[in-house]
């Protein structure tokens, strides 16, 4: 689903996807388990637009992250 932030596993038995981490940012399904550890807010969705193409485009980007408290 559009914001899932997922750990991809050590030692997939599928595919050839590991030690990587990654955010859907439109449809995505997992080929193989991955730990789904985060979401991306609904009103931040658009936000990963330009690194997502950024990425597709030019390889891997560094990117950061934050805790937010929930209310």
């Amino acid at each position: 689903m559009a914001g899932e932030i997922i750990i991809a596993p050590l030692k997939p038995g599928r595919n050839k996807i590991a030690k990587c981490m990654g955010i859907f940012y439109g449809e995505g399904k997992l080929v193989d388990c991955g730990n789904i550890f985060g979401k991306v807010m609904d009103d931040d969705l658009a936000l990963l637009k330009d690194p997502g193409e950024k990425i597709w485009k030019q390889g891997e980007q560094e990117l950061g992250f934050e805790k937010l408290q929930l209310r």
